[in-house]
């Protein structure tokens, strides 16, 4: 089945007044930074988001998230197994 198409506007516009508030104080600090960005895009689109950069080694690490899981998930260890998995460091190839 293939997947519905995907307005990726609703993203642009969200980040479009985020110069006057959160990208310009968060951008003298990285991390902050790529914060926002996670923070921002979760909430564009009503879920979780994991950016990751990828390292010399070949490897996409995570670096900045919002992960929501407790406002669908009421069990602790199955957060933590949801949490583990999308923080976990992924190969580029395979």
């Amino acid at each position: 089945m293939p997947l519905p198409a995907f307005d990726f506007s609703r993203i642009a516009s969200a980040f479009y007044p985020m110069p006057c508030a959160g990208l310009r104080k968060a951008t003298t600090d990285y991390e902050a930074l790529l914060d926002v960005v996670a923070k921002t895009l979760a909430a564009v689109v009503n879920d979780g988001c994991v950016v990751r950069l990828l390292g010399s080694d070949g490897w996409l690490s995570p670096v900045a998230m919002d992960l929501p899981f407790h406002l669908r998930v009421n069990d602790p260890e199955a957060i933590a197994r949801l949490s583990a998995s999308a923080t976990r460091a992924r190969s580029t190839c395979c």
